[in-house]
């Protein structure tokens, strides 16, 4: 009797074979050590980078800004202080980071080479921990590694790495930050949330900008006090903590991010520990001790940053620093201070979303879908309201509190929201990456299945010929028994019967060779071959992630739109400084104007790249590409992304080494020094951070000779004669905008 095809594949077919214990914890030790070759490499070739681009930057070239952070770290360090009074406060939390190398040396060349080391090993630090963050939005290992590897490419972590600013060391704070609050909201941790508002706190301590972090943190964990967890993502989030002991990928907890999150969840102690994470699994609120324990985390530090900051305050700013509070308090009660802050902050999204070619705007409109779609992971649409609230809130606090300094970068500016845009370009690229992946899945099933419905129909037709093969060779046997009286006849009949049969072979092997067509007609259909006359449909994933992208150009085309009718031709008469623009000179390349028609159709052009190389996954059939699905097919958006990071890369490394020899700035020797306050700030500002052995000391040389027992007095070049007893050196001059003195006793 014929078998049916279960029955034949039920025996035919082995028994899947388990790994054993020691085959799996083997397999298991190779994948860890593994990425931590790849994290480390990354993290190494990260920093190698940034000091290569960096190698000839000897001093500050941000002024006030680098010198002010670099006056405060001296101070801290024990060495000589300054008066930078009537400048902008710069806070001492990121001046403690610089601490260390003014330890190691007093030389202001090497203090900064040290410095900009320092933000070099910063910035790639948020190599590992975008690795972290794709893992907690569901990418795998080595796709993470990879995009994460050239989002830390991209210039909001590259232009600040090298330079003393705050800037520098932002990006990763923020990193740090949302994924310990995303922790905290997933697992309810007291760990997480005690992580998460040290860092909150000690960003107030680094810039203003820390501030509306801090305050988002405090809503946020209120928030979280106050509304019930679903309790639906309570299994969820046990499998999730299971499969990260296991060995398995959760949604939000996969590899890392599964076991960072079992250590948070796991810990805390018999009894009470047990409790509260039961309540939190169960859909209950947070728990009061989590809640207590991020808040008064971020209590202490952002205290501890307040005191520190006061004692910057007093020695470095004896006469008080700049106080804006009066013209934001303007901009915040009156329509057209309202107007200045809310178009800035219009300005500073368009900047963000072109800055990052496009994959913020990506992110930004995910953020929203995924914050006011109903369902979705509750942990994950936290953070995207965290981020967004963050990302606005900066936009707006920071743009209110800009003096109008009649310069272009007042009403386009993208330093401010640089902290947060290598979180939006992960967003965007996992989003990008998630869509395609969902395409490629749902393909590769749909050849499966229909392989599998097509083979087997096919195998039945040629069992049906068989048949038939069968019926004609008895008929050509009934036709030899009646033919023994005409031999002839029945040799005829048995030739046709055993034709028939050759037939019926025939058939069934024309029903295998059916079942192959249709596996390959399957696979030429699913990799875009369509029958004349009948149109072909994107697949769903696919008109999702043009939807995405096209959003995100509407976005970014409407926000520069806004910008540019606000500023109006203040665009074209107000001062254009470079470097405020260095990716808008790279896209549109203009150097010395703004250009945001050019700009916006570069980034658009870019994104449209990025996201048809994402679509590229879609087409791949057969062989690997159907054992693994998206893996491979995920390296046209990185080699695109990796691409358009390294020509700006290129574009931002000097082309050649500096000249040689002084530059034109005052070089005094050793001795008390005095500044003239009629010399011009873009001198004594950086004066002052070249002069570490004594305090300049400044004096009105309008009314006033130079203080007694200085060897050195730097003046403007109309000053006039130097005094009885001074020697003018002739350096300097009005192109320099300066000339020195030479006191008596110290020549």
């Amino acid at each position: 009797m014929l078998s049916t095809p279960v029955a034949r594949t039920a025996h035919t077919t082995s028994p899947v074979r388990r790994p054993s214990p020691g085959t799996a914890r083997r397999t298991a030790r190779g994948r860890s050590r593994w990425l931590a070759w790849a994290l480390a490499g990354g993290w190494l070739a990260q920093v190698l980078l940034r000091l290569w681009l960096y190698r000839y930057h000897t001093g500050p070239v941000a002024n006030p800004d680098e010198t002010g952070y670099l006056v405060a770290a001296r101070w801290l360090a024990g060495g000589a202080g300054a008066d930078l009074t009537g400048s902008t406060f710069y806070q001492g939390g990121y001046a403690l980071l610089l601490v260390p190398a003014y330890w190691v040396t007093s030389d202001p060349v090497m203090v900064y080479r040290l410095v900009a080391g320092i933000g070099s090993v910063a910035a790639a630090t948020a190599f590992p921990l975008a690795y972290v963050v794709l893992r907690r939005l569901a990418l795998g290992r080595r796709e993470a590694v990879a995009l994460a590897f050239v989002a830390g490419l991209s210039p909001a972590l590259l232009l600040f790495s090298g330079l003393a600013l705050a800037d520098a060391v932002l990006p990763t704070l923020v990193l740090g930050w949302l994924l310990a609050t995303h922790d905290l909201a997933r697992t309810g941790s007291p760990r997480a949330g005690v992580v998460a508002g040290a860092l909150a706190g000690f960003a107030t301590a680094v810039h203003l900008r820390g501030t509306v972090i801090l305050a988002v943190y405090a809503l946020t964990v209120v928030a979280l006090l106050v509304i019930r967890r679903p309790a639906r993502e309570a299994g969820a989030t046990d499998a999730a903590a299971r499969g990260a002991g296991a060995g398995g990928a959760a949604a939000l907890g996969a590899g890392a991010g599964g076991a960072a999150a079992r250590d948070l969840s796991s810990r805390g102690g018999p009894g009470g520990g047990r409790r509260w994470r039961a309540a939190w699994r169960a859909g209950r609120r947070l728990p009061l001790r989590a809640g207590v324990a991020a808040l008064g985390a971020a209590g202490l530090v952002a205290a501890a940053g307040g005191a520190l900051n006061r004692a910057l305050a007093s020695a470095v700013y004896p006469g008080g620093a700049r106080d804006l509070s009066g013209m934001l308090a303007e901009r915040l009660t009156g329509l057209d201070g309202q107007a200045w802050a809310l178009s800035g902050a219009v300005g500073q999204l368009w900047y963000l979303m072109v800055g990052t070619w496009g994959l913020a705007g990506v992110g930004l409109v995910a953020a929203a879908v995924q914050l006011v779609r109903p369902g979705g992971p509750f942990a994950r649409r936290v953070l995207a309201g965290t981020l967004l609230a963050v990302t606005l809130g900066v936009a707006y606090a920071s743009s209110a509190a800009l003096p109008d300094e009649h310069r272009v970068g007042n009403y386009v500016y993208g330093r401010y929201l640089a902290c947060v845009a290598v979180v939006w370009t992960l967003v965007g690229l996992a989003v990008l990456s998630r869509t395609a992946r969902a395409a490629m899945t749902r393909r590769a099933a749909t050849m499966t299945r229909r392989a599998i419905v097509e083979g087997r129909a096919g195998g039945t037709e040629g069992r049906a010929g068989g048949m038939e093969g069968r019926a004609a060779t008895m008929e050509g046997r009934a036709g030899g028994t009646e033919g023994r009286a005409a031999t002839m006849e029945g040799r005829a009949g048995g030739t046709e019967g055993r034709a028939a049969t050759m037939e019926a072979h025939a058939g069934s092997t024309e029903g295998r060779a059916g079942s192959t067509e249709g596996r390959v007609a399957i696979a030429v259909r699913e990799s875009g071959a369509r029958r004349p006359g009948v149109p072909r449909r994107l697949h769903p994933a696919v008109r999702r992630m043009v939807a995405y992208a096209g959003a995100a150009a509407v976005l970014m085309a409407a926000t520069g739109g806004v910008a540019a009718w606000y500023a109006g031709d203040r665009l074209r008469r107000y001062t254009f400084i470079a470097f405020d623009f260095p990716e808008v000179s790279f896209l549109s390349g203009a150097r010395d104007h703004l250009d945001m028609v050019r700009t916006t159709a570069t980034a658009l052009a870019l994104l449209t790249c990025l996201t048809l190389a994402a679509c590229l996954v879609t087409f791949r059939t057969g062989g690997r590409a159907a054992r693994r699905p998206w893996a491979r097919g995920l390296v046209p958006l990185v080699v695109a992304l990796a691409a358009v990071n390294v020509a700006f890369t290129a574009d931002l490394a000097p082309k050649a080494a500096p000249a040689a020899g002084p530059d034109w700035l005052p070089h005094p020797p050793p001795g008390r020094v005095a500044l003239d306050t009629r010399v011009r700030w873009n001198v004594w500002v950086p004066l002052t951070s070249r002069v570490w052995w004594t305090r300049l000391e400044r004096y009105d040389g309008a009314h006033q000779a130079p203080p007694a027992g200085a060897c050195t007095a730097v003046v403007p070049p109309d000053a006039g004669s130097p005094p009885d007893g001074w020697t003018a050196t002739g350096l300097g001059g009005e192109r320099q905008g300066w000339t020195s003195w030479s006191g008596p006793g110290c020549r």
